[in-house]
């Protein structure tokens, strides 16, 4: 197992500064493709909430690929997310029954049910 090389962004974003956790609700095609950056720039504290599985519709413009269909979003993507970065492995976690309104601290990402994307501090959201 090679770790991940940051030297590419670390001049400008050094990961170990981010100590708090980030929550994507939602894996599809926004949440998948954010998922995917913060484990490619070193992230590792990550919850995945999504209680959708992989269809084949959803290849057309999300993460997954076909050997991915049937799976739980949440578990397809952190296999996903790991393959990148296998660092993110010890601080992921995932919430295959999606996003029930429980309190969340760090940042949160709401890739669901709104009209756009949002992300901000979870004490100010």
């Amino acid at each position: 197992m090679t770790t991940l090389n940051l030297a590419k962004s670390y001049d400008f974003f050094k990961p170990e500064d981010c100590n708090e956790r980030i929550h994507i609700i939602g894996c599809g095609s926004v949440g998948s493709c954010v998922a995917e950056l913060h484990a490619r720039f070193g992230l590792t504290k990550i919850t995945l909430y999504d209680f959708d599985t992989v269809e084949p519709k959803n290849l057309a413009n999300q993460m997954f690929t076909q050997e991915h269909i049937g799976e739980p979003k949440v578990e397809a993507l952190s296999n996903i997310i790991q393959e990148i970065n296998p660092e993110v492995k010890a601080n992921l976690k995932i919430q295959p029954y999606g996003f029930n309104g429980q309190k969340l601290s760090g940042y949160v990402l709401g890739a669901r049910w709104v009209r756009f994307p949002y992300y901000c501090k979870a004490q100010y959201c």
